[in-house]
């Protein structure tokens, strides 16, 4: 399957997580218990795939001010580098439609390379994804939950989240490490609240996205019907896209297994969105844990230049521009 055609599958796919369709469920069940046994991690949770590997870990939550809670991961330390006070803490954040999972997935992610280098790791989880689904009074069927994007992670899961680490660890700067949106929820933060620079002892930017002017012309399309949208997503209740669920677990397993002929159209999909070298993928693990969930709002905001964001003519009132 060639490559180009990857964001037409990834269209089906988004609608296939949505559909209420009857489920397979024995042919599932026995993809499943291969898949247990191949890729053990496609059916973890972050803080087991961390232990499967040999790390200590830890959960921490966290409440932002506007009221999301936020799971973080830890890793402090290694058999190379045991847990010790004094540490110091860098932070990790993963991009869009993605979780913690993405720097401890493989034996050899940056995670662990960090841990074993004598750092404390942490790991962020954005608001909207799996591990960060919950909110001090909304629920995730509320619509408001879901209308915000890369902004309101940048001026209130990180402050939240960088004050909780160095507060945990008692130590007054940290590295960042960001991928993606992850980066640029950071360029927000440290231009809308300047006092975190001091707080900053080096940012790593890893494949930074601000201005999307220059993205591939299928991309381009993309972008266009997104910010023009909102009118359908409206009248079909869909809050967020690839919301974390057993259709979606099931999908996966039923089209990106081993024995399907469809499993380089998934490779090819997480090549298209995420980049990477098709050696290095195995559909069944990371699609699992790559789609965690994203608000149609910050889709489209990603779909903008980077300013504040400007609502379509049937949104709510306009926030500006800069």
């Amino acid at each position: 399957m060639r490559l180009q055609y990857g964001p037409c599958f990834l269209l089906i796919f988004i609608a296939i997580s949505h559909a209420k369709l009857l489920s397979t469920q024995n042919l599932v069940n026995i993809f499943e218990m291969i898949a247990a046994v191949k890729v053990p991690e496609a059916f973890l949770t972050a803080p087991e795939i961390i232990e499967l590997h040999g790390y200590p870990v830890e959960t921490h939550r966290i409440v932002t001010e506007d009221g999301y809670i936020l799971t973080l991961h830890r890793i402090p330390g290694s058999r190379l580098s045991p847990p010790r006070p004094g540490k110091k803490p860098v932070l990790l954040q993963h991009g869009v439609l993605s979780c913690s999972v993405d720097w401890i997935i493989t034996p050899s992610g940056l995670g662990y390379l960090l841990a074993d280098a004598g750092y404390d790791v942490w790991m962020g989880n954005s608001r909207g994804n799996t591990y960060s689904s919950s909110h001090v009074k909304l629920s995730l069927e509320d619509p408001e939950f879901w209308q915000f994007s890369w902004h309101e992670m940048g001026i209130y899961d990180l402050p939240a989240t960088i004050d909780y680490v160095l507060e945990r660890t008692a130590q007054r700067k940290l590295y960042y490490i960001g991928h993606s949106m992850g980066n640029t929820m950071f360029y927000v933060l440290c231009s809308m609240r300047p006092e975190y620079n001091a707080k900053i002892r080096a940012q790593f930017s890893l494949a930074p996205v601000a201005f999307v002017e220059h993205i591939y012309p299928k991309y381009q399309m993309v972008a266009f019907f997104s910010l023009n949208m909102n009118w359908l997503y409206n009248a079909l209740s869909w809050n967020n896209i690839l919301p974390k669920s057993q259709m979606w677990r099931d999908t996966v397993l039923l089209l990106c297994n081993e024995a399907s002929w469809s499993q380089d159209i998934c490779a090819n999909i997480i090549l298209t969105v995420f980049g990477g070298e098709k050696t290095s993928v195995n559909p069944w693990n990371q699609l699992q844990h790559y789609c965690m969930g994203e608000g149609l709002e910050g889709l489209g905001r990603n779909c903008q230049v980077f300013r504040k964001y400007v609502k379509g003519i049937r949104g709510r009132a306009q926030r500006g521009q800069q």
